[in-house]
């Protein structure tokens, strides 16, 4: 006659005693005072014998707990399940551990369940592939740079023959023109070297007390010319009473000029010619902050294109652009903060949005900048 089988609590102990037993997980039983009161053998290899010792003591070598430990409410006999991933130091050696905690009940006593999961290969992986992609998007920029440099090269070129052949000719017009299109891919050459070092050097914003309706209204102004000449209206919205705030008057000039050059070449390049393009840069106090928008009527972002704009060296102008004055639009809005996004309609227009999360300061009339 056969013996009756285990009942299922005894599988069920079998079961989690196995586990305990052979997991490759790091576990143990902590109580309140982090004191580890059981820990099984994957534990005891990667942190050496429990017996007697704190997690800090048996994971840090410290001897006291954590400053920033994720833990303390479940220590404490409260908060539910927490998991955090960091780095942890056994001598010489640094690996990189998820951490979990979660609280049990033994017999009527709160415990705190520990598991640690050594990730280092997962992170080392995980900064590999980073740093592929950091290495795709460096090889992508590269590719439209040089196209952009060699449609500036040729602009030169043709500008260079236009010269030789006017002082062969006496053709003073003709070295005119030559020098003027040597001038212009001239600028076009300084103005992507200065974008190149702007965008590469990061630097915390030296914030000034500053009237952003006022700086605004300045950009607007440098632009006012050039909308005339592209029968573009180019309109300033400002609340007659604004206040000043905490910003990198440089920065933020340099954002506010790329945004409304891109906006007035969207209406300048737009095919729908019987439209009466308009640019509007307002700015307006915010529960947030500061918000500063451009919007205009012009061509509008194709949709395929809306996701690419604002992550890597692209744009929609062809050989008239390169991609930079967004990127460094978006850093000096990240450099303080803030955030910068945008809505577009193809045919209808785009309006960019600069959202800057700053302390509002004194109203104009109480305050003026240092």
């Amino acid at each position: 006659m056969s013996g009756a089988g285990p009942d299922a609590a005894g599988l069920q102990r079998a079961l989690e005693a196995a586990l305990l037993e052979h997991a490759p997980c790091a576990a143990a039983l902590l109580d309140g005072e982090r004191r580890i009161l059981l820990a099984n053998p994957a534990f005891a290899r990667a942190f050496g014998a429990p017996a007697g010792r704190t997690c800090y003591q048996a994971l840090r070598g410290e001897p006291a707990p954590c400053a920033a430990c994720a833990g303390v409410p479940l220590f404490a006999g409260a908060g539910e399940a927490c998991q955090i991933e960091e780095p942890v130091r056994r001598g010489e050696l640094e690996a990189s551990w998820s951490l979990r905690a979660a609280p049990v009940e033994v017999e009527g006593r709160r415990l705190v369940l520990a598991i640690a999961e050594d990730v280092t290969v997962l992170h080392e992986l995980r900064q590999q592939l980073q740093q592929t992609e950091r290495m795709a998007s460096v090889g992508l920029s590269v590719a439209s740079l040089a196209h952009t440099i060699k449609n500036i090269l040729a602009g030169l070129e043709g500008g260079m023959y236009l010269i030789g052949s006017g002082l062969e000719r006496s053709d003073l017009e003709r070295v005119t023109g030559g020098w003027g299109m040597v001038q212009r891919y001239f600028d076009q050459v300084s103005t992507l070297v200065k974008n190149l070092l702007s965008y590469a050097r990061s630097r915390d914003p030296e914030r000034r007390l500053t009237d952003p309706a006022a700086l605004l209204g300045e950009v607007v102004r440098f632009f006012e010319d050039e909308a005339k000449r592209g029968g573009i209206a180019l309109v300033l919205e400002a609340p007659p009473v604004t206040r000043f705030v905490p910003l990198d008057p440089d920065l933020l000039h340099a954002c506010l000029s790329n945004l409304i050059a891109n906006a007035l070449d969207a209406c300048t390049w737009d095919p729908d010619f019987e439209k009466s393009h308009r640019v509007v840069a307002r700015v307006r106090p915010d529960a947030d902050g500061v918000v500063l928008e451009v919007e205009d009527n012009g061509a509008g972002i194709a949709e395929e294109d809306q996701p690419k704009i604002m992550r890597k060296l692209y744009t929609t102008k062809g050989i008239r652009g390169t991609g930079l004055g967004l990127l460094l639009s978006r850093k000096a809005v990240l450099e303080h903060g803030g955030t910068l996004s945008f809505r577009s309609t193809p045919g209808k227009g785009t309006t960019f949005r600069v959202l800057l999360p700053v302390a509002l300061g004194a109203a104009a009339g109480e305050g003026k900048s240092p």
